[in-house]
């Protein structure tokens, strides 16, 4: 459910910014988030409803909040400073490379849509995205794309079959 009022400072959230209001957050509050830390970025992402984390230019998560680590089945010491491609347990970063270094990963929705987002000041609303896991499965995530001073925010649900995740979540 998206809120009226931002986390932080209790200002009207504007209507139509899909992804700051689900978030509850206000464009000023986010910023200042970035500018000012650790503490309080990690109090905004452990406020949003859902799985979240903020990656930087090169595909590297910043931070992350316990809704992903457990997402992805790991701590946060394993999420923040790694490649997103290792963190999902891409295959192609482990079998051709590091993450977003092998010929696959110009192929990567992932990839192109956090390029789009932080180098171009693109914000995606929901999109389905699937890559190839290390199980040999495909793993669907819904994400949605906030871009703020050369940082992605994503928000990120599963999105694939019941089963297809809970079998990979047991690995």
């Amino acid at each position: 459910m998206d809120r009226t009022t931002c986390f932080q400072c209790g200002n009207d959230l504007p209507k139509g910014d899909g992804l700051l209001v689900a978030a509850g957050v206000c464009e000023k509050c986010f910023g200042a988030a970035l500018l000012f830390g650790d503490s309080r970025i990690s109090d905004f992402l452990e406020s949003l409803e859902g799985a979240a984390i903020m990656v930087a230019r090169g595909r590297t998560v910043l931070f992350s909040n316990g809704q992903f680590c457990r997402l992805v089945g790991k701590q946060s010491a394993e999420v923040d400073g790694k490649k997103i491609g290792e963190v999902l347990r891409c295959m192609y970063a482990e079998t051709l490379g590091a993450c977003d270094e092998s010929n696959a990963c110009f192929m990567c929705d992932l990839r192109r849509f956090i390029g789009l987002s932080v180098v171009g000041g693109v914000n995606l609303p929901e999109t389905r995205i699937a890559f190839q896991h290390e199980s040999g499965g495909r793993r669907t995530f819904k994400i949605a794309v906030k871009e703020f001073n050369g940082v992605a925010l994503l928000n990120i649900e599963n999105a694939g079959t019941a089963q297809a995740n809970r079998a990979m979540e047991r690995e």
